[in-house]
């Protein structure tokens, strides 16, 4: 036989990837910032926003369940029979009319081998018996050496072609000769006994074995090689047609065939699910489904395999074991599981779900039962009116030894946080890791900001201020529009010679005021700062100046070569100036907005109280927790100074003439008296409309900047 190998072409695939660079440049400081045309608010609700955002986020969040994979096959496990129409070639004109009664095996073979086809003839002696032929048409050629071969084998003796000559001989001992032809799958089959090598493709020879052995005589089958999946049967050349036809019927890719569903588990172990679903089918054997739905329980995925030649059985399978995994006791068994934080710190994650969810170490650790004092026994104490006798102090039957705090789960969690991914790695079973995902997913929520806008000015207190802004506002809160409150609040350091208050949710009151007084110049705003921060934690924001400050000072006097007074040498310490505004704020399920505040003011003035060459830093701080909504405004103040200037002024000479000096000249006292407020507004940012509209509101103040600059330059130019 000619074997011929396919030569399959060789594909090459090309692929470029093409790295396209990007440069950022800087805003130009000459053109107009491009502002976003503003949004209605009633066109986007908060909540949608905030899905918005939470959907940019990965949606799968554990990536170790697997998910239902169903394989749908063709059903098919047999080759299609061809029913097309067979076109019958023409009979040919027979010539030979056989007619034998009762006449010897060894005379038919010798009348149709030598007679009627002229062919060169051995007969076995061993060959005998009577056989009885009559056709009632003639027959040709080609079909005398069939019905000689079908005479044969009903006396247990076979035709053997061996080149020219034609040998009649018992089947049994032509097998052991070693003389018979043989040949292989895909050659047209010659006439006579021969071996037949049958190479199988899909179906197991053993299985191909138990269908031919019914169909074809006795030891048909020689041999089967299990490793090279191969099949020798002998026959004539009908029977091995036969053969190979059945062959060909069964020997088909039986996987494409078949449907596989693989099927995830989330409460119920697959073992138990199997169970429930074989009694659910009678699938069991001697059952009417037996053998058409094989179920595999797949331990370590927790999974049930459903394997069936039938693929209109999977969709019913899938919805019985959805129907019957819900709410159930999940198995004992552990996973591990990787989920991904989102939103917040993987180690501040794990530490809150730690004290709900204890590890087996921490729930062993129990509180010690009460014991009572060396060599003092237990009392029982009991009661005439026949109750039930009091608990001995020493028994432990009473005392909790669980955690204050701790979740109900089926065995031990262990929950490992990975900094360098931001992720929660958790050893838990399956019902234990879909308790503790819900609790995860609520505390894995995008944290609220907060924007702090500060204003820190300093107000000249003359005229009707002369006792403060809080005197002030206690008597002439009737004149203004708004609810402002004036009340002491818990400061502290607020400075030499001032006392502390705070008024909550009266910037209009306030800012109207501040406006008059600043068209007489009676205010200096000293920084208006604006920050954004994450809720619960601390923001600094500092404008200002480091002012050389000198700490030490230190005479050598030992040095040669150096005169008496000696190298000085001076210890100079940097010194913070200037304007610095911490807060942490902390925001409530209401909108309440508490923060811990505290502003520091520090301003450089001479050295006047003594001889040291060194500037001094006259310090106002305000330390203090606040609450105000979000979107109100709290005033800080009370940090008064006074500075008191003396000068004297006059006739030079008389004017320094004791007793009657001050005819000649003046003295002049001036007290300046000053106020520091500091006003601020939080404003809760809980989501991207909020961000978007801040920074909207940013920008707007930026493009009338750039506006008035414009129109600065113009008028400079006409």
């Amino acid at each position: 036989m000619e074997t011929r190998t396919p030569q399959l072409p060789n594909l090459l695939l090309a692929a470029s990837l093409i790295l396209q660079g990007c440069q950022l440049a800087g805003p130009d400081l000459t053109a107009k910032m491009v502002i976003e045309a503003p949004v209605a608010q009633d066109t986007i609700p908060d909540q949608q926003l905030e899905d918005s955002v939470q959907q940019q986020a990965p949606v799968k969040l554990n990536s170790s369940s697997p998910a239902t994979a169903v394989y749908m096959g063709t059903g098919q496990f047999i080759k299609p029979l061809d029913t097309s129409p067979v076109t019958k070639n023409p009979a040919k004109t027979g010539s030979h009319t056989l007619n034998f009664s009762n006449v010897s095996i060894a005379e038919v073979a010798t009348v149709i081998l030598g007679d009627a086809l002229g062919l060169n003839f051995a007969i076995d002696p061993q060959v005998t018996g009577n056989v009885s032929l009559q056709t009632a048409q003639p027959l040709s050629e080609s079909e005398l050496l069939p019905a000689l071969e079908l005479l044969l084998r009903m006396h247990g003796a076979v035709l053997v072609v061996e080149d020219s000559l034609y040998r009649v001989q018992l089947a049994k001992w032509a097998i052991a000769s070693g003389t018979i032809p043989f040949s292989t799958g895909g050659e047209t089959l010659p006439i006579g006994f021969q071996i037949r090598i049958i190479p199988l493709k899909y179906i197991g020879v053993q299985e191909m074995q138990k269908i031919l052995v019914p169909v074809l005589p006795e030891n048909a089958v020689l041999q089967t090689d299990v490793a090279r999946n191969l099949l020798v049967v002998t026959g004539s050349q009908s029977e091995l047609s036969s053969a190979q036809e059945l062959v060909n019927l069964f020997d088909v890719n039986i996987m494409r065939g078949q449907s596989v569903g693989l099927f995830p588990l989330t409460f119920t172990d697959a073992e138990t699910i199997r169970q429930e679903l074989i009694q659910l089918f009678n699938s069991d054997t001697e059952k009417p489904l037996a053998g058409m739905l094989r179920m595999i329980p797949i331990e370590r995925m927790n999974a049930l395999m459903v394997i069936t030649q039938q693929p209109k059985y999977l969709a019913q399978v899938k919805q019985w074991i959805t129907r019957l995994d819900s709410g159930g006791v999940q198995g004992q068994a552990s996973g591990v599981y990787v989920y991904q934080v989102q939103n917040v710190d993987a180690v501040d994650l794990a530490e809150v779900l730690e004290k709900i969810y204890p590890s087996e170490k921490e729930r062993q650790v129990a509180r010690p039962a009460a014991q009572l004092a060396p060599g003092l026994k237990p009392t029982v104490i009991k009661s005439d009116s026949g109750l039930a006798p009091a608990q001995t102090l020493n028994s432990p039957s009473r005392i909790n030894t669980e955690p204050a705090i701790s979740g109900k789960t089926t065995g031990p969690i262990q929950i490992i946080p990975n900094e360098g991914t931001n992720a929660l790695v958790i050893v838990a079973s399956r019902q234990d890791y879909e308790s503790l995902l819900k609790i995860t997913k609520q505390l894995d929520v995008i944290p609220l900001q907060v924007l702090i806008d500060a204003t820190i000015v300093e107000v000249s207190l003359t005229d009707e201020l002369h006792y403060g802004l809080q005197w002030f506002f206690n008597n002439n809160f009737g004149d203004y529009d708004g609810d402002g409150r004036v009340g002491s609040s818990n400061l502290r350091n607020a400075g030499v010679g001032g006392f502390s208050y705070s008024l909550v949710n009266s910037a209009g009151v306030i800012k109207a005021k501040l406006n008059a007084l600043s068209s007489d110049s009676r205010v200096n705003v000293l920084s208006a700062p604006s920050l954004m921060v994450l809720n619960n934690q601390e923001a600094t924001i500092k404008v200002g100046d480091q002012v050389p400050i000198r700490t030490s000072e230190s005479t050598n006097t030992n040095s040669a070569g150096i005169d008496d007074s000696g190298i000085i040498t001076s210890t100079i310490e940097m010194r913070d100036t200037g304007v610095t505004l911490t807060v942490k704020p902390r925001v409530n399920a209401g909108g309440l907005v508490i923060m811990e505040v505290q502003q520091d003011v520090d301003g450089v003035t001479v050295t006047d109280s003594s001889e040291i060459d060194s500037p001094t830093i006259q310090q106002r701080q305000i330390i203090t927790s606040v609450a105000v909504q979000s979107g109100e405004t709290i005033v800080l103040g009370g940090l008064i100074t006074e500075q008191r200037e003396e000068g004297k002024s006059g006739v030079p000479v008389l004017s320094s003439l004791p007793w009657i000096g001050s005819l000649f000249g003046k003295t002049d006292k001036v007290l300046d008296r000053t106020e520091l407020v500091v006003m601020i507004t939080p404003r809760v940012v809980a989501n991207a409309h909020d961000t978007r509209s801040i920074t909207r509101e940013f920008k707007t103040k930026l493009t009338n900047i750039y506006v008035e600059l414009e129109d600065a330059e113009t008028d400079a130019a006409n």
